[in-house]
């Protein structure tokens, strides 16, 4: 857990803000053992602290033991380390935040080379692959569109019955192999931070956009509009010509 708490710090540039005295003890982010929480496990946004019901803990030590590795934790770092409410946030069902999570998940676990567990009862392999595929199935039918899926809160039909933020996260995934691997990943969130905050959800939706083209050095404007069927507003588009 030290590890994946330095490779979000890496990756975002920052760390979360401390409770000190609360969940953050003798320098050390807190991983409480609770009866009852906001979920499975419950980890603060953008802030230390992570709670993580007495089953789930449980299971989590099963699998230590077998040399395997939950994925619960990796998840929840990411909610303390989600910082880009004001700048990525949708003004209604917004799947980011979580997506956030999702996505940085598979991001440490590979970060920091575990043995991942199962999900659930899905195999790791499979269940990572049938993330990533969501953008596919969203690319291959022409009736899939931002409105009718991120905008609503849905995601295309898929046989683990994934939602809007496992599509955030397979969009990121796809990002990342097309445009640069690791350093993609480290840029995006960074230059997320820099972008104003948004107003409305279409702001939102730009700075996502062109947080994607500065971590690119990219143009990304086909990619997201015409390929990925996103809306972009006249005055980002203009902006991410700045781009080659």
């Amino acid at each position: 857990m030290d590890e994946c708490y330095l490779f979000y710090k890496q990756a975002t540039g920052r760390e979360p803000n401390k409770y000190t005295d609360v969940t953050y003890i003798n320098n050390r982010t807190t991983i409480a053992d609770v009866a009852t929480s906001c979920g499975a496990g419950c980890g603060y946004i953008g802030t230390t602290g992570i709670e993580m019901q007495n089953a789930y803990t449980d299971r989590m030590y099963d699998y230590a033991v077998q040399n395997k590795y939950d994925q619960e934790l990796f998840y929840e770092f990411g909610r303390n380390y989600y910082f880009y409410t004001a700048q990525l946030t949708y003004k209604d069902n917004d799947p980011v935040t979580t997506g956030f999570a999702i996505f940085m998940r598979f991001m440490a676990m590979d970060a920091t080379m575990v043995s991942p567990a199962p999900f659930n009862s899905t195999p790791w392999a499979t269940f990572r692959t049938d993330v990533g595929d969501l953008v596919n199935i969203y690319e291959s039918n022409a009736s899939y569109t931002w409105a009718n899926t991120l905008a609503v809160g849905k995601a295309p039909t898929n046989p683990l019955g994934l939602g809007a933020s496992d599509l955030v996260a397979s969009f990121l995934m796809r990002l990342k192999d097309n445009y640069g691997g690791d350093t993609f990943v480290n840029n995006f969130w960074k230059q997320a931070e820099l972008r104003p905050a948004a107003g409305t959800t279409q702001d939102a939706v730009d700075n996502f956009i062109l947080a994607a083209c500065a971590a690119a050095n990219k143009n990304l404007t086909t990619q997201f509009t015409v390929t990925w069927r996103w809306p972009m507003s006249a005055a980002a588009k203009t902006e991410a010509l700045k781009y080659p």
